[in-house]
């Protein structure tokens, strides 16, 4: 997948850590990748498996729908697993995911770079000094356009799940981050509206309401209406019993919050950071090899995955849904 990059970058940077082998379909880009990094290169993930006991983890960057197989088949390897998002698109691969990391004692992470990026984890020392207060609800809104897929693209059909399903991990997972809870409840609504022929087959629009496990509120906004913005611009308020945090990088790139005593800002807010890669790879191998829990546990990974498979499923059929 094109996220790969950003991984292999990231453990090329980390001391006693060798890439032993990897697989692609695209022979002539994976053969290239695979000699560039002194790796033994694959086009068939059962054989390299198969041929490669040495191999400690397991890294999937392969696009969605082949998530769960990958994950399964790695498992019953006994290999330790870090998955891109969303790691299922349907509740089905989910239950299959759970009980092949459980059966098999393995550690398992979803990758969720965003609890990495040095502005989620300023908001996050914000909440937990308690200058805010309890957080009791939470306005998350995404704008922007979505990914230029080529016509064929599986990302295009309605059984991939949507953007929703695709990137809305990444909103869900943040929330989760922050909130220290996971949603339990969702009700959603969406509409497509394409301006031309360049259309998804599932709505560009989703307006989701969630319960989490702390009875907090929040209201997740999905807008691919407004392709004349920058993809994935975000507005985030978060609002507590004593004050307010507030994210805006359109308005001035700021984070703010307040209370009755104070004001804060910092005008450094920026939407993404390679380096957040190499945070998030470092802490999954640091977990292996001194054998501790990743900080981004199976329970959350599946409430926060589940979480969006059922807010599209709410918006097609207008029910709530229990997580």
């Amino acid at each position: 997948g094109g996220i790969s990059g950003s991984h292999l970058r990231a453990y090329s940077q980390l001391s006693g850590v060798r890439l032993v082998a990897m697989c692609d379909v695209d022979k002539d880009k994976g053969q290239q990748i695979a000699q560039k990094y002194q790796a033994t290169f694959y086009d068939d993930y059962e054989k390299m498996l198969d041929r490669e006991p040495e191999i400690d983890m397991v890294d999937i960057c392969s696009p969605d729908q082949f998530h769960c197989r990958q994950i399964v088949r790695a498992a019953e390897h006994k290999k330790h697993i870090l998955c891109e998002k969303p790691i299922a698109i349907t509740i089905e691969e989910l239950q299959k995911i759970e009980s092949a990391v459980v059966n098999n004692n393995i550690y398992f992470m979803p990758a969720m770079v965003y609890r990495w990026q040095p502005e989620i984890r300023k908001i996050k020392d914000v909440i937990e000094s308690a200058k805010i207060g309890k957080p009791v609800a939470v306005f998350f809104t995404s704008r922007g356009s979505f990914y230029p897929y080529p016509e064929t693209s599986f990302y295009r059909k309605r059984e991939s799940g949507g953007q929703f399903v695709h990137n809305g991990v990444h909103f869900l997972d943040i929330l989760t981050f922050l909130l220290n809870s996971i949603p339990t409840k969702v009700f959603t609504t969406s509409l497509s509206y394409y301006k031309d022929e360049n259309r998804l087959e599932t709505p560009n629009y989703y307006l989701g309401s969630f319960l989490f496990s702390r009875n907090e509120i929040v209201k997740l906004e999905y807008n691919l209406l407004l392709s004349y913005l920058p993809m994935g611009s975000w507005e985030m308020v978060i609002v507590g019993n004593e004050g307010a945090i507030e994210l805006d990088d359109l308005k001035d790139s700021s984070i703010s919050y307040f209370s009755k005593d104070n004001f804060f800002c910092v005008n450094s807010f920026s939407y993404f950071s390679e380096a957040a890669f190499l945070s998030e790879i470092e802490h999954f191998v640091d977990c292996i090899r001194n054998n501790k829990a990743p900080s981004i546990s199976l329970k959350e990974a599946i409430a926060v995955t589940r979480g969006c498979i059922l807010a599209v499923e709410s918006a097609y059929t207008k029910k709530e849904y229990e997580i």
